[in-house]
């Protein structure tokens, strides 16, 4: 690989790991600290969010209507999208 080839790879995976740590803190931001520690050391999203899955799953109807409860009143009305996820 020529040297713009590795510095374009590296600010790619900059970008990648920039994404994964966004995706993180939203799930976090939306879920319980005990949930949050059921799927801290899962090592890709994709395992994380499968985790999370069956974690809500097994929760009972009580918790899943919490959260939906949660998704249905989130209204961005006005500021940063990203904000108003985080919030969420």
């Amino acid at each position: 690989m020529t040297n713009e080839e590795i510095k374009a790879f590296e600010v790619m995976l900059d970008a990648w790991d920039t994404k994964k740590s966004q995706i993180r803190d939203v799930i976090y931001a939306m879920t319980d600290p005990s949930v949050q520690l059921d799927i801290k050391n899962e090592p890709t999203m994709h395992a994380m969010w499968t985790k999370l899955c069956s974690t809500y799953e097994l929760l009972g109807d009580m918790a899943v209507s919490n959260v939906l409860y949660k998704l249905q009143h989130a209204r961005w009305t006005n500021g940063k999208l990203c904000d108003h996820i985080y919030n969420m």
